[in-house]
């Protein structure tokens, strides 16, 4: 399972105070029977806050065949300085999780060239002899 951050769109904007995190998530049907999940039934706790619901899911259908796994994503809106939550389903005691934290690197002058030794993609760029 991993975390990682998007960022909110004018439509659905991201709260003040929030950031907006996707967790990646592989469900399996174990056994015999088909499994049945809801999307709904997925929560990330935060500390000191209540449980926080998807705010979106890709995460198809709601049965999963015996035998099947599916990967999906779900998405959360946590407060900016959160770094470890616990995402759970159905009232389990769930996963622990630690969040990247919230980078803001100050936008590059237009009239100055950036000293950054990112690519366009945000990964680091590095030279190997």
């Amino acid at each position: 399972m991993m975390a990682g951050g998007i960022a909110g769109t004018d439509n659905d904007p991201v709260a003040a105070g929030e950031r907006r995190v996707s967790v990646d998530v592989m469900l399996y049907a174990r056994g015999d029977e088909p499994l049945e999940y809801h999307v709904g039934d997925f929560a990330m706790a935060v500390p000191g806050g209540s449980p926080r619901r998807p705010r979106r899911a890709v995460l198809p259908g709601r049965w999963l065949p015996p035998g099947a796994q599916l990967s999906g994503t779900l998405v959360f809106d946590v407060p900016v300085t959160t770094t470890r939550v616990r995402r759970s389903y159905d009232d389990h005691p769930g996963t622990q999780l630690v969040l990247p934290g919230e980078s803001r690197a100050p936008p590059a002058s237009p009239t100055s060239p950036s000293r950054s030794p990112s690519t366009d993609n945000g990964h680091t760029s590095h030279q190997h002899d």
